[in-house]
């Protein structure tokens, strides 16, 4: 049992690297992931998928989002975070991947 539990942690860290890795590779030609977060919004809760459409529109990102992250709130409390860390941020934490087609991400 053990062990099942010490490869899906391997697994999760694995993905995290991969993704952290093309984040990093596709920041050479698109700036908006280097940039710091700019986003004013006001609201206390967002859906995830309007956040990161946000994102996208400020930091001129390619995103595609899934429609099922609809369902799902974020409470926006990010200052002085790089879009590349927030993305993987957002990765960790709700369990997301990114598919990465040329300078598209898919969420």
């Amino acid at each position: 049992m053990l062990w099942v539990i010490l490869l899906s942690g391997q697994d999760q860290s694995l993905r995290l690297q991969n993704i952290q890795n093309n984040l990093d590779n596709l920041a050479v030609e698109n700036n908006g992931l280097s940039e710091t977060l700019n986003l004013d919004i006001t609201a206390g809760s967002l859906s995830l998928s309007n956040f990161l459409l946000a994102l996208a529109e400020v930091h001129q990102l390619n995103l595609n989002v899934d429609p099922g992250l609809q369902g799902t709130t974020i409470v926006n409390n990010f200052a002085e975070v790089k879009v590349s860390d927030l993305l993987l941020f957002l990765c960790k934490e709700y369990d997301l991947g990114i598919d990465f087609t040329g300078n598209i991400l898919s969420i």
